[in-house]
């Protein structure tokens, strides 16, 4: 299988799984699904998909639910997490940045689109 198919596939699988959060999270999804895959290709390692992953879960601590809250599309507002939780988001973060840098700097240059 080429490798841009097995990419887009693996996109439509990751976004199929979020279905139940309806049709914007799915399309966000796909997007997401596709550049974790890239990830993964271009760093040669699970780990680069893996941190990416959960830095991008973490991030939606600090602005997908802040911005839901001010436009009034999330009635709850912010949850009510203890500030540990907080911190430790922002560590994983911080930390995944630093983890991506790296895994980009190991890993060899590879050309993706070559099928």
């Amino acid at each position: 299988m080429p490798l841009s198919v097995a990419l887009l596939l693996s996109s439509f699988v990751f976004a199929i799984e979020n279905w139940i959060k309806g049709l914007q999270t799915m399309s966000v999804a796909f997007v997401l699904g596709g550049y974790l895959g890239w990830l993964l290709v271009r760093s040669n390692s699970l780990y680069a998909a893996i941190i990416a992953h959960v830095s991008i879960n973490a991030a939606a601590l600090y602005v997908v639910w802040p911005l839901l809250a001010v436009t009034g599309r999330f009635s709850g507002g912010l949850p009510d997490y203890p500030i540990w939780c907080w911190t430790l988001s922002a560590i994983v973060i911080v930390a995944g940045v630093f983890i991506l840098r790296r895994e980009f700097r190991l890993a060899p240059p590879v050309t993706v689109f070559q099928n």
